[in-house]
Protein backbone atom coordinates (compact mmCIF):
# COMPACT_ATOMS: atom_id res chain seq x y z
CA UNK A 1 0.00 0.00 0.00
CA UNK A 2 2.53 2.33 1.10
CA UNK A 3 4.68 1.86 -2.04
CA UNK A 4 1.63 2.34 -4.46
CA UNK A 5 1.02 5.57 -2.26
CA UNK A 6 4.94 6.77 -2.86
CA UNK A 7 4.33 5.88 -6.83
CA UNK A 8 1.53 7.96 -7.23
CA UNK A 9 3.02 10.84 -5.14
CA UNK A 10 6.19 10.53 -7.22
CA UNK A 11 4.80 10.67 -10.49
CA UNK A 12 3.31 14.15 -9.79
CA UNK A 13 6.84 15.47 -7.89
CA UNK A 14 8.71 17.96 -10.30
CA UNK A 15 11.90 19.45 -8.59
CA UNK A 16 10.98 18.68 -5.19
CA UNK A 17 7.65 19.86 -5.16
CA UNK A 18 3.90 18.64 -5.41
CA UNK A 19 0.89 20.68 -7.09
CA UNK A 20 -1.91 18.91 -3.95
CA UNK A 21 -4.99 18.40 -4.85
CA UNK A 22 -8.28 19.29 -3.55
CA UNK A 23 -9.30 17.22 -0.26
CA UNK A 24 -12.03 15.22 0.04
CA UNK A 25 -14.52 16.13 2.67
CA UNK A 26 -14.98 15.02 6.37
CA UNK A 27 -11.34 14.27 6.10
CA UNK A 28 -9.62 14.12 9.74
CA UNK A 29 -7.08 17.39 9.88
CA UNK A 30 -4.20 15.50 10.12
CA UNK A 31 -4.89 13.73 6.72
CA UNK A 32 -5.47 16.95 5.03
CA UNK A 33 -2.58 18.05 2.71
CA UNK A 34 -1.53 21.65 2.01
CA UNK A 35 -3.13 22.51 -1.03
CA UNK A 36 -1.09 25.78 -1.67
CA UNK A 37 2.55 26.96 -1.99
CA UNK A 38 5.66 24.60 -2.40
CA UNK A 39 6.24 21.31 -0.12
CA UNK A 40 9.03 19.33 -0.34
CA UNK A 41 8.96 16.08 -0.85
CA UNK A 42 10.26 14.54 2.53
CA UNK A 43 7.56 16.69 4.64
CA UNK A 44 4.56 15.07 2.29
CA UNK A 45 5.94 11.68 3.02
CA UNK A 46 6.08 12.61 7.25
CA UNK A 47 2.34 14.37 6.59
CA UNK A 48 1.32 10.64 4.74
CA UNK A 49 3.06 8.60 7.54
CA UNK A 50 1.15 10.96 10.10
CA UNK A 51 -2.02 10.58 8.39
CA UNK A 52 -1.52 6.73 8.63
CA UNK A 53 -0.35 6.45 12.40
CA UNK A 54 -4.00 8.19 13.63
CA UNK A 55 -5.83 6.25 11.16
CA UNK A 56 -4.43 3.20 12.49
CA UNK A 57 -5.44 4.26 15.97
CA UNK A 58 -8.96 5.36 15.24
CA UNK A 59 -9.80 1.29 15.49
CA UNK A 60 -8.20 0.66 18.81
CA UNK A 61 -7.30 2.53 21.95
CA UNK A 62 -8.02 3.68 25.35
CA UNK A 63 -8.91 6.63 24.66
CA UNK A 64 -11.29 8.35 22.31
CA UNK A 65 -9.52 9.32 18.77
CA UNK A 66 -8.31 13.10 18.80
CA UNK A 67 -9.38 13.75 15.17
CA UNK A 68 -13.09 12.41 14.60
CA UNK A 69 -15.02 11.73 11.16
CA UNK A 70 -19.28 10.90 10.96
CA UNK A 71 -19.65 7.33 10.94
CA UNK A 72 -15.75 6.53 12.30
CA UNK A 73 -15.60 3.13 14.74
CA UNK A 74 -13.69 2.94 17.88
CA UNK A 75 -13.13 -0.03 19.96
CA UNK A 76 -12.69 1.53 23.63
CA UNK A 77 -9.83 -0.64 24.99
CA UNK A 78 -10.69 0.30 28.37
CA UNK A 79 -14.46 -0.54 28.36
CA UNK A 80 -14.60 -2.97 25.58
CA UNK A 81 -17.14 -1.21 23.85
CA UNK A 82 -17.02 -0.41 19.95
CA UNK A 83 -18.45 2.68 19.20
CA UNK A 84 -19.33 4.39 16.05
CA UNK A 85 -18.70 8.57 16.07
CA UNK A 86 -22.62 10.03 15.06
CA UNK A 87 -20.84 13.33 14.12
CA UNK A 88 -21.46 14.95 17.84
CA UNK A 89 -21.09 11.79 20.32
CA UNK A 90 -19.57 8.33 20.00
CA UNK A 91 -22.47 5.75 20.30
CA UNK A 92 -21.83 2.43 21.86
CA UNK A 93 -22.68 -0.42 19.35
CA UNK A 94 -21.41 -3.72 20.72
CA UNK A 95 -19.25 -5.30 23.19
CA UNK A 96 -15.85 -7.20 22.61
CA UNK A 97 -15.10 -9.99 24.74
CA UNK A 98 -11.52 -10.00 24.41
CA UNK A 99 -11.26 -13.16 27.12
CA UNK A 100 -13.27 -15.32 25.82
CA UNK A 101 -13.14 -13.54 22.00
CA UNK A 102 -16.70 -13.28 21.59
CA UNK A 103 -19.16 -10.56 20.95
CA UNK A 104 -21.76 -9.47 23.58
CA UNK A 105 -24.29 -7.82 20.96
CA UNK A 106 -26.70 -5.51 23.00
CA UNK A 107 -30.68 -6.17 22.14
CA UNK A 108 -32.77 -3.42 21.41
CA UNK A 109 -32.62 0.62 21.28
CA UNK A 110 -33.58 3.72 20.23
CA UNK A 111 -36.21 6.22 21.94
CA UNK A 112 -39.56 4.40 22.25
CA UNK A 113 -41.51 4.68 18.68
CA UNK A 114 -45.53 4.59 19.09
CA UNK A 115 -47.33 2.95 16.12
CA UNK A 116 -51.55 3.66 16.16
CA UNK A 117 -53.42 0.19 16.36
CA UNK A 118 -54.82 -1.15 13.09
CA UNK A 119 -55.91 -4.76 11.69
CA UNK A 120 -52.11 -4.98 10.14
CA UNK A 121 -49.47 -3.49 11.64
CA UNK A 122 -45.79 -4.00 11.45
CA UNK A 123 -43.81 -3.47 14.16
CA UNK A 124 -39.94 -3.37 12.36
CA UNK A 125 -41.84 -0.15 10.17
CA UNK A 126 -40.09 2.03 13.20
CA UNK A 127 -36.20 1.55 13.95
CA UNK A 128 -36.79 1.48 17.64
CA UNK A 129 -36.56 -1.69 19.69
CA UNK A 130 -39.53 -0.89 22.55
CA UNK A 131 -42.81 0.11 20.60
CA UNK A 132 -45.93 2.08 22.17
CA UNK A 133 -48.93 0.41 20.62
CA UNK A 134 -51.81 3.01 21.05
CA UNK A 135 -55.63 2.83 20.13
CA UNK A 136 -58.16 0.05 20.62
CA UNK A 137 -58.38 -1.23 17.24
CA UNK A 138 -58.10 -5.11 16.80
CA UNK A 139 -55.15 -6.43 15.83
CA UNK A 140 -54.46 -9.71 14.10
CA UNK A 141 -50.61 -8.93 12.49
CA UNK A 142 -47.68 -7.78 13.61
CA UNK A 143 -45.52 -7.92 11.01
CA UNK A 144 -45.89 -7.25 7.71
CA UNK A 145 -43.05 -7.54 5.48
CA UNK A 146 -40.20 -5.69 7.15
CA UNK A 147 -39.56 -7.87 10.10
CA UNK A 148 -36.12 -9.26 10.37
CA UNK A 149 -36.12 -12.98 11.64
CA UNK A 150 -35.14 -13.38 15.25
CA UNK A 151 -35.04 -10.03 15.83
CA UNK A 152 -37.08 -8.91 18.92
CA UNK A 153 -39.50 -6.43 19.57
CA UNK A 154 -40.74 -4.71 22.98
CA UNK A 155 -44.43 -3.83 23.09
CA UNK A 156 -46.19 -1.71 25.45
CA UNK A 157 -50.18 -0.97 25.08
CA UNK A 158 -51.87 2.09 25.62
CA UNK A 159 -55.13 0.47 26.11
CA UNK A 160 -57.75 -1.92 25.72
CA UNK A 161 -57.86 -3.94 22.20
CA UNK A 162 -57.85 -7.53 21.03
CA UNK A 163 -54.71 -9.11 20.07
CA UNK A 164 -56.32 -12.55 17.65
CA UNK A 165 -54.55 -15.95 17.18
CA UNK A 166 -53.67 -16.46 13.40
CA UNK A 167 -55.61 -19.70 12.32
CA UNK A 168 -52.81 -21.83 11.93
CA UNK A 169 -53.25 -22.11 7.97
CA UNK A 170 -50.97 -20.86 5.36
CA UNK A 171 -48.39 -19.46 7.95
CA UNK A 172 -49.76 -17.80 11.24
CA UNK A 173 -49.53 -14.32 11.26
CA UNK A 174 -49.97 -13.73 15.04
CA UNK A 175 -48.97 -16.85 17.78
CA UNK A 176 -50.01 -16.26 21.03
CA UNK A 177 -49.25 -17.58 24.43
CA UNK A 178 -52.77 -18.16 25.81
CA UNK A 179 -53.53 -21.70 24.80
CA UNK A 180 -54.61 -20.78 21.58
CA UNK A 181 -57.17 -17.78 22.57
CA UNK A 182 -56.95 -13.85 22.21
CA UNK A 183 -55.57 -11.94 24.40
CA UNK A 184 -57.10 -8.60 25.23
CA UNK A 185 -55.58 -5.72 26.42
CA UNK A 186 -55.05 -3.07 29.01
CA UNK A 187 -53.20 -0.09 29.42
CA UNK A 188 -49.81 -0.54 30.45
CA UNK A 189 -49.49 -4.29 29.34
CA UNK A 190 -46.06 -5.38 27.62
CA UNK A 191 -45.24 -8.21 25.54
CA UNK A 192 -42.04 -9.37 23.83
CA UNK A 193 -42.76 -10.25 20.36
CA UNK A 194 -39.91 -12.15 18.50
CA UNK A 195 -39.70 -12.55 14.39
CA UNK A 196 -40.32 -15.67 12.71
CA UNK A 197 -40.36 -14.77 9.20
CA UNK A 198 -41.25 -10.98 7.63
CA UNK A 199 -44.86 -11.33 8.28
CA UNK A 200 -44.84 -14.02 11.09
CA UNK A 201 -44.65 -13.55 14.80
CA UNK A 202 -44.36 -15.40 17.91
CA UNK A 203 -45.53 -13.49 21.14
CA UNK A 204 -42.93 -15.04 23.69
CA UNK A 205 -43.90 -13.31 26.67
CA UNK A 206 -47.12 -11.15 27.75
CA UNK A 207 -47.34 -9.40 31.41
CA UNK A 208 -50.01 -7.56 32.41
CA UNK A 209 -49.78 -4.64 34.26
CA UNK A 210 -52.15 -5.64 37.27
CA UNK A 211 -49.53 -9.06 37.74
CA UNK A 212 -52.79 -11.41 37.03
CA UNK A 213 -51.96 -14.37 34.98
CA UNK A 214 -52.86 -14.71 31.56
CA UNK A 215 -53.92 -17.85 31.81
CA UNK A 216 -54.29 -20.36 34.49
CA UNK A 217 -52.69 -23.24 32.39
CA UNK A 218 -49.27 -24.11 33.79
CA UNK A 219 -49.43 -20.86 35.48
CA UNK A 220 -52.01 -21.43 38.27
CA UNK A 221 -52.85 -24.18 39.56
CA UNK A 222 -56.54 -24.68 37.99
CA UNK A 223 -58.53 -27.56 37.65
CA UNK A 224 -57.05 -28.77 34.19
CA UNK A 225 -53.57 -28.66 35.46
CA UNK A 226 -54.67 -31.66 38.34
CA UNK A 227 -54.14 -35.29 37.66
CA UNK A 228 -56.32 -38.26 39.26
CA UNK A 229 -53.38 -38.69 41.87
CA UNK A 230 -53.86 -35.14 43.50
CA UNK A 231 -57.45 -36.24 44.02
CA UNK A 232 -58.58 -38.02 47.22
CA UNK A 233 -62.44 -38.74 47.76
CA UNK A 234 -63.46 -35.14 48.97
CA UNK A 235 -65.65 -32.72 47.91
CA UNK A 236 -65.78 -32.26 44.10
CA UNK A 237 -63.51 -29.16 42.67
CA UNK A 238 -64.22 -26.05 41.03
CA UNK A 239 -68.01 -26.29 41.80
CA UNK A 240 -70.53 -23.98 41.77
CA UNK A 241 -74.27 -24.19 41.54
CA UNK A 242 -76.97 -22.26 39.65
CA UNK A 243 -80.51 -22.17 39.41
CA UNK A 244 -83.20 -19.88 38.00
CA UNK A 245 -86.65 -20.35 37.07
CA UNK A 246 -87.91 -19.37 33.48
CA UNK A 247 -91.70 -20.01 31.96
CA UNK A 248 -92.65 -22.07 35.43
CA UNK A 249 -89.43 -24.43 34.85
CA UNK A 250 -86.76 -25.05 37.43
CA UNK A 251 -83.25 -25.45 35.89
CA UNK A 252 -80.53 -26.35 38.07
CA UNK A 253 -77.10 -25.97 36.46
CA UNK A 254 -73.51 -26.98 37.39
CA UNK A 255 -70.76 -24.79 36.61
CA UNK A 256 -67.07 -23.93 37.54
CA UNK A 257 -66.58 -21.51 40.09
CA UNK A 258 -65.73 -18.64 37.74
CA UNK A 259 -69.23 -19.06 36.63
CA UNK A 260 -68.36 -20.89 33.27
CA UNK A 261 -69.62 -23.52 31.62
CA UNK A 262 -67.24 -26.72 32.64
CA UNK A 263 -64.97 -27.19 29.61
CA UNK A 264 -61.87 -28.83 29.00
CA UNK A 265 -59.94 -25.66 30.45
CA UNK A 266 -62.75 -25.67 33.24
CA UNK A 267 -63.48 -29.01 34.59
CA UNK A 268 -65.44 -29.50 37.53
CA UNK A 269 -63.60 -32.85 39.02
CA UNK A 270 -66.04 -35.00 40.98
CA UNK A 271 -64.64 -38.74 42.36
CA UNK A 272 -67.56 -41.57 43.09
CA UNK A 273 -66.87 -44.88 45.19
CA UNK A 274 -66.62 -47.62 42.59
CA UNK A 275 -70.37 -49.27 41.57
CA UNK A 276 -68.29 -52.60 42.72
CA UNK A 277 -69.19 -52.39 46.34
CA UNK A 278 -66.18 -55.02 47.36
CA UNK A 279 -63.58 -53.04 45.41
CA UNK A 280 -61.09 -51.81 47.57
CA UNK A 281 -57.85 -51.88 45.10
CA UNK A 282 -59.82 -49.16 42.75
CA UNK A 283 -62.70 -48.17 45.22
CA UNK A 284 -62.70 -44.40 43.95
CA UNK A 285 -63.67 -43.74 40.45
CA UNK A 286 -62.62 -40.84 38.59
CA UNK A 287 -64.44 -38.23 36.89
CA UNK A 288 -64.46 -34.92 34.75
CA UNK A 289 -67.51 -32.42 33.81
CA UNK A 290 -66.07 -31.06 30.91
CA UNK A 291 -68.89 -29.66 28.96
CA UNK A 292 -72.57 -28.46 30.01
CA UNK A 293 -74.65 -29.89 32.28
CA UNK A 294 -77.77 -29.37 33.86
CA UNK A 295 -81.06 -30.56 34.80
CA UNK A 296 -85.17 -29.08 34.44
CA UNK A 297 -87.81 -29.70 36.85
CA UNK A 298 -90.71 -28.31 34.41
CA UNK A 299 -93.67 -27.06 35.91
CA UNK A 300 -95.62 -30.24 36.08
CA UNK A 301 -93.33 -31.76 37.87
CA UNK A 302 -93.55 -30.98 41.35
CA UNK A 303 -90.69 -33.25 42.79
CA UNK A 304 -92.32 -34.51 45.54
CA UNK A 305 -92.50 -31.00 47.45
CA UNK A 306 -96.06 -29.97 48.52
CA UNK A 307 -97.74 -27.18 46.52
CA UNK A 308 -96.97 -23.73 47.87
CA UNK A 309 -94.66 -24.82 50.64
CA UNK A 310 -91.12 -23.90 50.38
CA UNK A 311 -88.97 -27.46 49.86
CA UNK A 312 -85.39 -28.03 49.69
CA UNK A 313 -84.14 -29.99 46.80
CA UNK A 314 -80.94 -31.55 46.95
CA UNK A 315 -78.82 -31.85 44.22
CA UNK A 316 -77.13 -34.96 43.30
CA UNK A 317 -74.32 -35.56 40.70
CA UNK A 318 -74.58 -39.41 39.20
CA UNK A 319 -72.12 -41.15 37.78
CA UNK A 320 -73.93 -42.90 34.79
CA UNK A 321 -70.99 -44.86 33.08
CA UNK A 322 -67.98 -46.28 34.88
CA UNK A 323 -65.36 -47.70 32.79
CA UNK A 324 -61.67 -49.02 34.02
CA UNK A 325 -61.41 -46.51 36.94
CA UNK A 326 -63.52 -43.71 35.23
CA UNK A 327 -66.25 -42.41 35.37
CA UNK A 328 -66.85 -41.18 31.70
CA UNK A 329 -70.76 -39.96 32.19
CA UNK A 330 -72.31 -37.70 34.97
CA UNK A 331 -75.46 -36.46 35.16
CA UNK A 332 -77.02 -34.17 37.85
CA UNK A 333 -79.85 -34.80 39.38
CA UNK A 334 -82.67 -33.57 42.11
CA UNK A 335 -84.76 -34.99 44.64
CA UNK A 336 -86.97 -34.35 48.20
CA UNK A 337 -85.96 -36.20 51.36
CA UNK A 338 -88.49 -35.30 53.12
CA UNK A 339 -92.41 -34.06 53.42
CA UNK A 340 -94.01 -33.00 57.25
CA UNK A 341 -94.54 -36.39 58.11
CA UNK A 342 -91.50 -38.30 56.69
CA UNK A 343 -87.82 -38.31 55.99
CA UNK A 344 -85.76 -40.26 53.53
CA UNK A 345 -82.06 -41.00 53.76
CA UNK A 346 -79.50 -39.91 51.28
CA UNK A 347 -75.94 -41.52 51.47
CA UNK A 348 -72.77 -41.09 49.27
CA UNK A 349 -71.85 -44.71 49.67
CA UNK A 350 -74.67 -46.31 48.80
CA UNK A 351 -75.81 -47.04 45.14
CA UNK A 352 -78.67 -45.24 43.77
CA UNK A 353 -81.72 -45.53 41.56
CA UNK A 354 -83.45 -42.98 39.55
CA UNK A 355 -86.81 -42.48 38.84
CA UNK A 356 -88.76 -42.35 35.64
CA UNK A 357 -88.74 -38.37 35.13
CA UNK A 358 -91.33 -36.89 32.60
CA UNK A 359 -93.94 -35.60 33.70
CA UNK A 360 -93.89 -37.80 37.69
CA UNK A 361 -95.64 -37.19 40.32
CA UNK A 362 -92.12 -37.65 41.78
CA UNK A 363 -91.53 -40.09 44.62
CA UNK A 364 -89.88 -38.24 47.58
CA UNK A 365 -86.62 -39.44 48.56
CA UNK A 366 -85.80 -40.59 44.98
CA UNK A 367 -83.90 -39.42 42.58
CA UNK A 368 -84.79 -37.34 39.38
CA UNK A 369 -82.49 -37.07 36.02
CA UNK A 370 -82.79 -36.64 32.59
CA UNK A 371 -82.30 -40.20 31.91
CA UNK A 372 -85.53 -42.47 33.53
CA UNK A 373 -84.94 -45.70 36.07
CA UNK A 374 -81.26 -46.25 36.18
CA UNK A 375 -80.05 -48.27 39.08
CA UNK A 376 -76.80 -49.44 40.96
CA UNK A 377 -75.26 -45.86 40.27
CA UNK A 378 -72.88 -43.95 42.78
CA UNK A 379 -73.68 -40.32 43.26
CA UNK A 380 -72.46 -37.34 45.47
CA UNK A 381 -73.84 -34.89 47.10
CA UNK A 382 -73.14 -31.59 45.30
CA UNK A 383 -75.69 -29.36 47.31
CA UNK A 384 -79.22 -27.74 47.48
CA UNK A 385 -81.95 -25.75 46.37
CA UNK A 386 -84.70 -24.32 47.48
CA UNK A 387 -87.96 -23.16 45.96
CA UNK A 388 -91.39 -23.58 45.75
CA UNK A 389 -93.56 -25.15 43.75
CA UNK A 390 -97.71 -24.32 43.11
CA UNK A 391 -100.35 -26.60 41.49
CA UNK A 392 -101.28 -25.40 38.29
CA UNK A 393 -98.81 -22.69 38.45
CA UNK A 394 -95.27 -24.55 38.87
CA UNK A 395 -92.14 -22.86 39.57
CA UNK A 396 -93.12 -19.37 39.24
CA UNK A 397 -90.85 -17.71 41.64
CA UNK A 398 -86.83 -17.34 42.19
CA UNK A 399 -85.35 -20.04 44.48
CA UNK A 400 -84.14 -18.44 47.63
CA UNK A 401 -81.53 -20.47 48.32
CA UNK A 402 -79.01 -22.18 46.78
CA UNK A 403 -75.81 -23.98 48.86
CA UNK A 404 -72.88 -25.85 47.42
CA UNK A 405 -72.13 -28.88 49.48
CA UNK A 406 -69.07 -28.68 51.28
CA UNK A 407 -67.12 -28.93 55.06
CA UNK A 408 -70.13 -27.44 57.43
CA UNK A 409 -72.78 -28.05 55.24
CA UNK A 410 -75.67 -30.35 57.00
CA UNK A 411 -76.54 -33.10 55.00
CA UNK A 412 -79.87 -35.73 55.11
CA UNK A 413 -79.65 -36.71 58.73
CA UNK A 414 -77.43 -34.80 60.37
CA UNK A 415 -78.79 -33.06 63.69
CA UNK A 416 -78.38 -29.51 63.05
CA UNK A 417 -78.80 -28.16 66.95
CA UNK A 418 -80.20 -29.89 69.83
CA UNK A 419 -81.30 -28.06 73.00
CA UNK A 420 -82.12 -29.81 76.06
CA UNK A 421 -84.36 -28.41 79.15
CA UNK A 422 -85.55 -30.19 83.01
CA UNK A 423 -86.13 -27.35 85.41
CA UNK A 424 -89.20 -26.18 82.79
CA UNK A 425 -92.13 -28.06 81.19
CA UNK A 426 -91.21 -26.08 78.13
CA UNK A 427 -88.20 -25.06 75.80
CA UNK A 428 -87.95 -22.71 72.79
CA UNK A 429 -86.01 -23.45 69.97
CA UNK A 430 -84.73 -21.56 66.99
CA UNK A 431 -84.63 -23.29 63.68
CA UNK A 432 -81.94 -22.42 61.35
CA UNK A 433 -84.09 -23.03 58.15
CA UNK A 434 -88.17 -23.22 57.97
CA UNK A 435 -88.16 -26.24 55.63
CA UNK A 436 -86.24 -28.34 58.65
CA UNK A 437 -87.79 -30.78 61.11
CA UNK A 438 -87.82 -30.79 65.07
CA UNK A 439 -87.56 -33.92 66.80
CA UNK A 440 -89.37 -33.29 70.20
CA UNK A 441 -88.40 -35.75 73.07
CA UNK A 442 -90.00 -35.51 76.58
CA UNK A 443 -91.08 -37.58 79.86
CA UNK A 444 -92.17 -36.05 82.83
CA UNK A 445 -93.07 -38.55 86.30
CA UNK A 446 -95.44 -37.30 88.56
CA UNK A 447 -97.94 -39.32 91.19
CA UNK A 448 -101.15 -40.38 90.17
CA UNK A 449 -104.19 -38.61 91.36
CA UNK A 450 -106.32 -40.35 94.51
CA UNK A 451 -109.49 -40.34 91.75
CA UNK A 452 -110.66 -42.10 89.51
CA UNK A 453 -110.10 -39.88 86.33
CA UNK A 454 -107.20 -39.85 84.40
CA UNK A 455 -104.44 -37.37 83.84
CA UNK A 456 -104.21 -36.14 80.31
CA UNK A 457 -100.41 -35.07 79.84
CA UNK A 458 -100.26 -33.26 76.46
CA UNK A 459 -97.08 -32.71 74.64
CA UNK A 460 -97.46 -29.23 72.55
CA UNK A 461 -95.98 -26.75 70.29
CA UNK A 462 -97.09 -23.51 71.10
CA UNK A 463 -100.77 -24.08 71.32
CA UNK A 464 -101.14 -27.36 69.10
CA UNK A 465 -101.07 -30.88 71.17
CA UNK A 466 -98.69 -33.44 69.29
CA UNK A 467 -99.13 -36.41 71.07
CA UNK A 468 -100.99 -37.29 74.34
CA UNK A 469 -100.61 -39.51 77.21
CA UNK A 470 -102.17 -40.39 80.53
CA UNK A 471 -100.95 -41.02 83.79
CA UNK A 472 -103.22 -42.63 86.56
CA UNK A 473 -106.99 -43.16 86.58
CA UNK A 474 -108.72 -46.10 85.27
CA UNK A 475 -108.56 -45.03 81.68
CA UNK A 476 -107.13 -48.18 79.30
CA UNK A 477 -104.73 -46.07 78.06
CA UNK A 478 -103.70 -44.55 81.20
CA UNK A 479 -99.59 -44.92 82.43
CA UNK A 480 -99.36 -44.49 86.01
CA UNK A 481 -96.49 -42.33 87.44
CA UNK A 482 -94.78 -41.50 84.44
CA UNK A 483 -95.65 -40.03 80.58
CA UNK A 484 -93.03 -39.28 77.23
CA UNK A 485 -93.54 -38.93 74.02
CA UNK A 486 -90.78 -38.46 70.85
CA UNK A 487 -92.32 -36.38 67.72
CA UNK A 488 -91.08 -35.45 64.64
CA UNK A 489 -92.68 -32.00 63.98
CA UNK A 490 -92.47 -29.64 61.14
CA UNK A 491 -92.78 -26.40 62.24
CA UNK A 492 -92.29 -24.36 59.45
CA UNK A 493 -90.52 -21.21 60.54
CA UNK A 494 -87.45 -19.88 61.27
CA UNK A 495 -88.31 -17.89 64.12
CA UNK A 496 -88.58 -18.46 67.88
CA UNK A 497 -90.93 -21.70 68.55
CA UNK A 498 -91.60 -23.30 72.38
CA UNK A 499 -92.62 -26.94 72.87
CA UNK A 500 -93.88 -27.77 76.45
CA UNK A 501 -95.16 -30.62 78.49
CA UNK A 502 -98.90 -29.88 80.09
CA UNK A 503 -101.85 -31.56 81.67
CA UNK A 504 -105.41 -31.19 81.31
CA UNK A 505 -108.02 -32.15 83.21
CA UNK A 506 -107.24 -33.42 86.76
CA UNK A 507 -103.72 -32.71 87.88
CA UNK A 508 -100.47 -34.68 89.05
CA UNK A 509 -98.17 -34.02 91.41
CA UNK A 510 -94.81 -33.86 89.86
CA UNK A 511 -92.36 -36.54 91.61
CA UNK A 512 -89.36 -35.72 89.50
CA UNK A 513 -88.57 -33.88 87.13
CA UNK A 514 -89.47 -32.62 83.29
CA UNK A 515 -86.53 -33.35 80.77
CA UNK A 516 -86.94 -32.00 76.95
CA UNK A 517 -84.79 -32.26 74.35
CA UNK A 518 -85.80 -30.59 70.94
CA UNK A 519 -83.45 -31.60 67.85
CA UNK A 520 -83.21 -29.76 64.78
CA UNK A 521 -82.94 -32.19 61.59
CA UNK A 522 -81.80 -31.69 58.23
CA UNK A 523 -83.07 -34.83 56.61
CA UNK A 524 -82.93 -38.53 58.48
CA UNK A 525 -83.76 -38.25 61.65
CA UNK A 526 -80.23 -40.44 62.60
CA UNK A 527 -77.54 -40.36 60.57
CA UNK A 528 -76.88 -44.09 61.42
CA UNK A 529 -80.52 -44.81 59.72
CA UNK A 530 -79.02 -43.46 56.30
CA UNK A 531 -79.62 -46.92 54.56
CA UNK A 532 -82.85 -48.39 56.41
CA UNK A 533 -86.19 -47.44 54.84
CA UNK A 534 -87.77 -44.18 55.63
CA UNK A 535 -88.65 -43.31 59.77
CA UNK A 536 -92.01 -42.29 60.46
CA UNK A 537 -92.71 -40.97 63.69
CA UNK A 538 -96.53 -39.59 64.81
CA UNK A 539 -98.24 -38.51 67.85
Amino acid sequence: MIKRIRAAFAAVFVVGTIVAAVPASAVPGICVMPTSGTVSGLSLVQDINSCFGTALGLFAGGSAPSSQTTGMLWWNTSTGYVAQWDGAAWNNLWNVDATNHLNAVQIGGGVQASLASASVIDLWSVPAASVAVTGTTTITQLANGLAVPGTIKIVTFAGALTLTQGSGTGGTPLNLPNNGGNIVTAAGDYAIVLALTSTNVQVIHYERASGAALSTVGLNVGASALAQSAQGYGAPLNLQLAAAVSGNNLTVTVLGVNGSNPSSANPVLVNFRSQTLNNGSNGIVYGQITSALSFTAVAGVNMGCTTAVLCRLWVELICQTESSGACTSVLVGLSDQSTTGAVYPLSEDALQSTGVTGACGCTVGLIQTSVASLTGKAIRIAGYVEATWTNGTGWATTPSKVQVFGPGVHKPGDVVQVVYESASPSLAITPSSAINLVKFSASIACAAPASSTAVEMQFKRSSTALATQYIGGTSGTGMDGNAGAVVLDAPGTSSSVTYSIAGSGSACTLIGSEVIELDEIMGALEPGNDNAAPLRLVG
